[in-house]
């Protein structure tokens, strides 16, 4: 669910009800959701399930919507709070969510290389912070988004936002300990971190 504190998905529901509900702006959010990958744990599920609802009723606006809107955001918050997991849960189904690819492989020269298909998500360590190279390549014909985000989900830097087949390079800082690829990407992808 790192997409939903990414992109701001519940202050963004939030600000539709104090608005007065922006066809334009509601239609937006339901899209990212929509187009996110589907969540694997049922609490997960059931949270992504309020929030596509909170974003539907500002679609079609009239004197009910912001209040049905606001509903669905305390029901997916509600929802939050009745699993006390969550964070595990989250945690879990990132360390575990590498099948749709071959595992990071370390090369000779300390580098990591991750290679894969399609969108996912990809554990790794750093053990001293510091500048990293990190080049990609995609096949695809569509977006090709890559972020690296802390534990907690926050996103630390946006590596690569480009459509279509792609290879390149970009320079980043990050600090020590555990981090995540995240990659969202149609086709064949490959990616490799390299100390600077």
């Amino acid at each position: 669910m790192n997409y939903v504190n990414n992109y701001d998905i519940v202050s963004r529901l939030s600000s539709l009800v104090k608005s007065g509900c922006d066809k334009t702006a509601a239609a937006q959010i339901n899209q990212l959701l929509l187009k996110s990958p589907m969540p694997k744990s049922s609490a997960l599920i059931e949270v992504r399930k309020y929030l596509i609802s909170a974003s539907t009723y500002c679609q079609d606006p009239n004197s009910a919507a912001p209040g049905r809107t606001y509903e669905d955001i305390l029901a997916s918050s509600n929802k939050i709070q009745e699993y006390s997991d969550l964070i595990t849960t989250c945690k879990s189904e990132l360390d575990n969510s590498g099948s749709q690819g071959s595992d990071n492989i370390e090369t000779s020269s300390g580098s990591l290389k991750y290679t894969g298909s399609g969108d996912d998500i990809r554990s790794f360590s750093v053990t001293s912070g510091g500048g990293f190279i990190v080049s990609g390549t995609n096949s695809g014909n569509s977006n090709f988004i890559v972020h690296i985000t802390d534990t907690s989900g926050s996103v630390e830097d946006f590596v690569f936002n480009e459509i279509g087949p792609y290879s390149g390079k970009k320079i980043i800082r990050i600090g020590a300990g555990k981090h995540y690829l995240d990659v969202n990407a149609e086709g064949s992808w490959t990616i490799i971190i390299t100390p600077a």
